[in-house]
């Protein structure tokens, strides 16, 4: 999975600016989050997505002009 991550930053990297592309990429952040309470059984998931979404939310803010 990394592998493609890092393939398609890579690809991206050469048609964008550097710092949108950095923020989209730490955007997998909400992903990690919801599959380490379904496969991992982690506590308090919904807190977690919770503030995944508020990091999100900042990081849309950054991209828009």
């Amino acid at each position: 999975m990394y592998v493609t991550n890092d393939l398609f930053y890579l690809l991206v990297l050469s048609k964008t600016k550097l710092i949108l592309v950095a923020i989209l990429r730490r955007m997998d952040v909400l992903f990690g989050t919801f599959l380490g309470g379904k496969i991992f059984g982690e506590k308090n998931v919904a807190f977690k997505f919770l503030i995944s979404l508020l990091m999100i939310f900042g990081a849309i803010i950054l991209i828009l002009p």
